[in-house]
Formats: structure tokens, C-alpha cells, sequence
């Protein structure tokens, strides 16, 4: 297991932020008011990539674990589209309340259940989540961006 390429490492003097793994005999006799929740979150993606990187599944817990392991499979299968920017942003703006943007994106089952569901307003919400994920993404030099 990759754990001690991944434990008790240490600041060097060109890193900007400091990492710590936090193991439980680490943390017996520490006040935890020392340990920020940054650096417990950082620690704890540390520790998932070291385990992704040994081979091992993501350690995940209760009903929404599950829902992320899901989607994680069901990302992997799908072949990332690429799509014009600026296309998807009007698309987005204009029918992204029924799934236009989904449809130009190739991903048609998520494309009907926005349109199943554009009543009730959720696919609404869920662009303003799209919208927030695609402005800042930077396009090449032809306009293109990766979903």
C-alpha cells in the first residue's frame, strides 16, 4: 500500500502550503484545535489518492457514498464531449431548462430527464450549477471546451 509515500511528509521550503496525513497515532496526546479543517481536508484527499494510486477503491460511507460510486462508474464508461463554448453557453441560457445543453452535449438520458422534470424547476437549478461550471472553463484556440 502506498500509505508510507503518502504519510508524515514534511513542509520543504518551496511549498506554499503545508500537507499533513493525520493517522490516529498521530493525533493521540495533539490538541485538535492545532489541526485546521484544511488540513484535515487535504490530508484526506491525500490519503484517497494514495489509495486510487495503490488500486484500491474509494473509501466511501452510507447511502450518498454509494450514489458516488455510482456516478463515478457511470463517468468512467462515458467518453468526455467536446463542445464550442459559446454554443453551449446559448444553448444553456436559452433551453437549459428542458436539457438543450445536454442533447448538444451528447448525453441524451440526462437530456430527458431534464426535460421529464423541466416542471418542476430542479433542471433549472441544475443549470445555474452548469452555468457556474462552464464560465470559467478556458476554451482552446478554436472555442472548444471538454465536458
Amino acid at each position: 500500500m502506498a500509505k508510507g509515500k503518502y504519510r508524515d511528509r514534511k513542509k520543504k521550503e518551496n511549498d506554499k502550503d503545508e500537507v499533513w496525513v493525520f493517522s490516529k497515532e498521530d493525533m493521540r496526546g495533539r490538541d485538535p484545535n492545532e489541526v485546521t479543517p484544511a488540513q484535515l481536508a487535504d490530508a484526506d484527499f491525500e490519503r484517497q489518492a494514495a489509495r486510487l494510486a495503490a488500486g484500491e477503491e474509494d473509501e466511501v460511507f452510507g447511502f450518498w457514498g454509494k450514489v458516488y460510486k455510482l456516478q463515478q462508474k457511470y463517468e468512467a464508461r462515458i467518453p468526455h464531449a467536446t463542445v464550442k463554448k459559446k454554443t453551449y453557453l446559448i444553448l444553456l441560457v436559452l433551453l437549459g431548462w428542458m436539457g438543450g445543453h445536454r442533447y448538444y452535449e451528447h448525453r441524451w438520458v440526462l437530456g430527458a430527464i431534464y426535460t421529464a422534470f423541466f416542471w418542476t424547476g430542479i433542471p433549472f437549478a441544475m443549470c445555474v450549477i452548469d452555468a457556474m461550471i462552464v464560465i470559467p472553463k478556458k476554451a482552446d484556440e478554436n472555442g472548444y471546451i471538454t465536458m
